[in-house]
């Protein structure tokens, strides 16, 4: 007979097993954690060999967008103080001149924000020195409260993501698989990170996103669905569907119209259908946006995530069926899976139209794959005993380690350096020539790297998202269709533009793109070819390396060609004769 001793060192034994079994999980989560940190951070370094370049040769290596918005760091940084930085950011002319903005509010520029918030403490501090700051890539390590509002206000594009999370919230509630007064404390949560991210940030990008009309129109749809009080539940979760439906149209169309988001839904539409435009060609003519590649298939399949995630599924699908003969619906269904279920399935369907999306897709696998070990599922079709799970961990490791390790390799093995010597010739070109009020206009990208490293206004930037700046980028884009020099000089004028910057390979037409998406074919699919059958030239070509009258041409190298607009210079006298006479002094 066991005495009152030997219960309580049971007692404690059964509670002390469970503590250390949780700290070893956390223990090997952490580990893991460091180690992927260590293998990202070392990927860029390898690839660009960052670290010994010079400071210009650092910001011409940022791509697309990044190159901006590290510029808006790099003037809290190098202000006076914090204050005098968020002044300039506040007043802010030369991102898109003429205009002047705020850029904290119309941009995601929070972590840059708090980067240099941090750096002018530390500086005042005198824990690391001024070079040390520049050189490091400071992490933020943001607490899991207020996460929403911190992803609103970071990243213009999470709301897409939330929307994706809150479908699938939604469909579990209309299928009765969660209660309503979740959904309902969910949707709390998120409208009051929606509220701040409007005060903190861009709001109108964010209020008018299909993510807060679907918030608000589901709440008023199951507000009016209790009104009513269908006996029959099928009526009422249809009902209830198409009164969301018919409320988040209405809302997106009338109350909160935007076309600041359009061109993402005109993507999606181009992917579904025929409709291309010059906005949605811009984007899917890049290989970020076009569809997911074979090789990525290739990957989850060689490296066992994809068929692990569909075993999972599989024994998810078998222990709720087992589940329903002892538990009605809908207790046989575990709320947790199934969420994870629907949110990892959007993912996918994403990542295979867009391939950049991909970055949600693969751990979402991975957090489906790691239930291949669950107890509760194992159990279900025979396989009991700690050493069977054991056996399968080990299996399951194996096999996807077989292939892991020669893509790690892959990665870790690959050494480059960044190097582009004639953008480094131009944007010195630009610093020692030009004025500092000096307005250029170009390709986004090299303007976002332009302003960053010159300092000069720019007219178009990477935030595509606007469509002021959509607008903006088209009439600038011009130069690289048929239309006639004057016509392009004188919008460009309007714009109070006085440098153009020309890009070989895309002035030229030798970008490495697929058939079909040169910028002049972009142009011809615009007019449906009117000015190609008209005979008439492509302009670029012309500017480049040909008479550039009415511009300029101030500079050239071997991939770029800067155009001024001489205001005080050029006139135009348009008399009776149908042919328009020039005239330059």
């Amino acid at each position: 007979m066991a005495t009152k001793s030997d219960r309580k060192r049971r007692v404690a034994e059964k509670y002390e097993f469970p503590t250390l079994y949780q700290w070893l999980i956390n223990l090997l989560g952490l580990g893991f954690g460091c180690f992927h940190r260590w293998h990202v951070s070392t990927l860029f370094e390898n690839d660009r060999h960052f670290s010994h370049l010079s400071e210009m040769e650092r910001e011409m290596s940022f791509r697309t967008e990044m190159g901006m918005y590290y510029s808006y760091y790099k003037i809290i940084a190098e202000s006076n103080n914090f204050s005098d930085g968020m002044e300039k950011l506040c007043h802010d002319n030369l991102s898109e001149y003429d205009n002047v903005i705020d850029v904290t509010k119309k941009y995601n520029v929070l972590p840059e924000t708090l980067a240099g918030f941090l750096y002018h403490i530390v500086k005042k501090l005198g824990i690391i020195s001024q070079a040390q700051c520049w050189q490091i890539l400071t992490k933020l390590i943001i607490d899991l409260f207020g996460a929403t509002i911190c992803s609103l206000c970071t990243w213009q594009f999470s709301h897409f993501v939330f929307t994706t999370q809150i479908i699938a919230i939604l469909i579990l509630k209309w299928l009765k698989i969660i209660p309503n007064e979740f959904y309902r404390n969910l949707s709390i949560a998120h409208i009051l990170a929606i509220l701040g991210a409007i005060k903190i940030s861009n709001g109108a990008l964010v209020l008018c996103s299909i993510y807060a009309c679907i918030i608000f129109s589901s709440n008023i749809a199951s507000f009016i669905v209790e009104l009513f009080r269908f006996q029959n539940i099928k009526r009422e979760i249809v009902f209830e569907i198409a009164i969301t439906i018919l409320i988040t149209k209405w809302i997106k169309s009338y109350l909160l119209y935007s076309q600041d988001d359009a061109h993402v839904f005109n993507i999606l539409k181009s992917k579904l259908t025929n409709y291309r435009d010059f906005h949605t060609m811009l984007y899917t003519c890049s290989a970020e946006f076009d569809f997911l590649q074979y090789k990525t298939y290739e990957a989850i399949i060689k490296t066992l995530l994809l068929p692990t995630a569909i075993l999972v599924g599989m024994l998810v699908l078998y222990y709720w069926y087992r589940n329903s003969k002892t538990s009605n619906y809908p207790f046989c269904i575990e709320a947790d899976m199934a969420y994870n279920g629907l949110q990892t399935g959007a993912f996918i369907i994403m990542a295979v139209f867009i391939m950049r999306l991909k970055l949600f897709m693969t751990p979402h696998l991975c957090i489906i794959a790691g239930a291949a070990c669950s107890k509760r599922y194992l159990e279900k079709i025979g396989l009991k005993g700690e050493l069977m799970r054991l056996t399968i961990v080990i299996l399951l490791l194996g096999g996807m380690s077989y292939h892991g390790i020669d893509r790690f390799q892959e990665e870790r093995g690959f050494i480059g350096e960044f190097g582009n010597i004639e953008q480094e010739e131009l944007f010195e070109w630009i610093k020692n020539n030009t004025s500092e009020q000096a307005v250029f206009a170009g390709k986004m990208s090299l303007m976002a790297n332009l302003m960053l490293s010159t300092r000069r206004p720019i007219v178009n930037n990477p935030y595509y998202e606007s469509k002021k700046m959509r607008d903006k980028t088209l009439k600038v884009y011009e130069i690289f269709s048929r239309k006639d020099a004057v016509s392009v000089y004188t919008s460009l004028k309007n714009m109070k533009v006085n440098y153009v910057v020309l890009e070989k390979l895309l002035c030229l037409g030798f970008a490495k793109v697929p058939r079909g998406c040169q910028m002049i074919d972009l142009w011809d699919m615009t007019d449906n070819g009117a000015a190609k059958e008209a005979n008439k030239p492509p302009l670029c070509p012309l500017l480049f390396r040909g008479n550039a009258y009415p511009f300029k041409r101030v500079f050239f190298n071997n991939n770029f060609v800067v155009l001024q607009l001489d205001y005080s210079h050029y006139v135009e006298f348009k008399p009776k004769t149908s042919v328009p006479l020039h005239y330059q002094f």
